[in-house]
């Protein structure tokens, strides 16, 4: 894509999901339903709409909240696809849950403000007489604004009770994470279309990766080596080296719908994410054609930890 399909593009969409709002208003919300006293934003993860990611969900309830702390609007969070958020995050320092009767699907209450795929700050809105159902995943308020992305998620979340314990469960003594994202090139993270690699294909990826692992034991001798990954094959191959450590179970993408089958199935990924946010570094690993994660990017930001991409090819 050229940088003057890039621009067109960009000037699209945000006519294309105006138009989606209005669509999507028109079927979900009836004149006769009852309506809600409640005006403000409430960020949506209902399974309705694609999602993305776990980061991705992040990035989308972080930049709502921070437009609503901006403005002083009332922000709630709408979260129960395919798992409730409070089977894994609480409400820490505010109050983010709906209360009964709060969520309207009265059409003349209610509003539709989608933004997946899109990072416009422009086309947030303050609510005046109706509450605004927001859709995104992505980054959109951030920039060029006093607010670290960090504070804000801290400010919102903390570890459920089961997330709690899984965590304290752990002890790793000072580490650095290292994560790599494979999706399916190994054949064992089923990911919506992501075809593996052959087999030599297969094999000449993990050299690379494993030779990664060890020039970081090799650099960080004073400390362990958090490896997170998607593969089991990979965290399988390198569990045994002295000074790894990686964290038991099956990862699972939450917008991967073959695998929605209960909540405990998502564990390990929140385990992940707050296990990597309490390394002294973090890095995200991986050759030109693995997919750059965003998920150790973001478990940095909330303790503000050092973050670096490293190539590997």
């Amino acid at each position: 894509m050229n940088k003057l399909e890039k621009k067109i593009r960009l000037f699209l969409i945000p006519i294309s999901h105006r138009l989606k709002e209005r669509i999507l208003r028109r079927k979900w919300y009836k004149k006769d339903n009852a309506k809600s006293s409640f005006v403000g934003l409430i960020s949506c993860v209902d399974g309705r709409l694609w999602h993305g990611g776990l980061t991705d969900r992040f990035k989308g309830i972080i930049s709502t909240f921070a437009f609503c702390r901006q403005n002083d609007i009332p922000f709630r969070i709408k979260y129960d696809y395919p798992f409730k958020l409070e089977d894994y995050l609480i409400p820490n320092q505010y109050d983010w849950r709906l209360k009964e009767g709060e969520f309207s699907t009265n059409y003349d209450n209610s509003e539709i403000l989608y933004l997946v795929g899109e990072s416009k700050k422009k086309r947030y809105r303050i609510p005046k007489r109706t509450q605004i159902h927001v859709y995104a995943n992505r980054d959109a308020t951030l920039n060029h604004d006093n607010l670290q992305w960090g504070e804000l998620f801290k400010s919102l979340f903390q570890p459920s009770d089961t997330l709690k314990k899984a965590i304290s469960e752990l002890d790793f003594g000072k580490y650095i994470a290292v994560v790599f994202r494979f999706q399916n090139l190994l054949g064992d993270f089923p990911e919506y279309d992501f075809k593996p690699l052959d087999e030599e294909g297969k094999k000449k990826l993990l050299i690379k990766c494993e030779k990664a692992v060890d020039n970081f034991l090799k650099q960080y001798k004073a400390y362990n080596v958090l490896v997170t990954s998607d593969s089991i094959s990979f965290l399988n191959m390198i569990k045994e080296k002295e000074r790894v450590r990686i964290i038991p179970g099956k990862v699972s993408h939450v917008d991967n719908k073959v695998e929605h089958k209960n909540g405990d199935t998502y564990l390990k990924s929140f385990v992940d994410f707050f296990m990597i946010s309490k390394a002294i570094k973090v890095f995200g690993v991986g050759t030109k054609y693995m997919y750059p994660s965003g998920f150790p990017k973001y478990a940095a930001k909330v303790n503000n930890i050092p973050f670096e991409r490293v190539i590997i090819d």
